[in-house]
């Protein structure tokens, strides 16, 4: 899973990938893009489910891909445990953090189906050998 999640991150700052981000006006993949980039992540892997990261039962506002106890999102695959204490420390997100199943999404979190289908498309090309 390392190697795919490496693999991911590389992808999804290749030019075409960021040029996606940049017609929408978003910063990043962790950063705006995070619901687009789990959206295409689930329909590439069936088996994953999409979770979306609550700090003591507030919603931050960042989707995330769950798959075998690892974490996908836009810096590539972490371990459950690693990507807590990313958010904690790097993010600077307090309280309890857990991976929960969203009830609904914020309005104001980005969902475009034309960027998620050519993410999906070009993530398919990149990641083939991993499927």
């Amino acid at each position: 899973m390392r190697a795919f999640g490496r693999a991911l991150k590389q992808t999804l700052w290749s030019a075409a990938n960021v040029r996606l981000l940049d017609d929408l006006g978003l910063e990043s993949w962790t950063a705006g893009g995070c619901l687009i980039l789990a959206q295409a992540l689930r329909s590439l892997l069936p088996e994953a489910r999409i979770a979306s990261l609550t700090a003591d039962g507030r919603h931050v506002g960042h989707a995330v891909v769950l798959l075998d106890g690892w974490v996908l999102d836009g810096d590539g695959a972490s371990t459950v445990a690693a990507f807590k204490r990313r958010w904690a420390e790097e993010e600077l997100i307090p309280g309890v953090l857990k991976l929960e199943r969203p009830v609904r999404w914020a309005p104001d979190i980005p969902q475009d189906a034309h960027t998620r289908k050519a993410l999906l498309e070009n993530l398919r090309k990149a990641l083939n050998k991993y499927l």
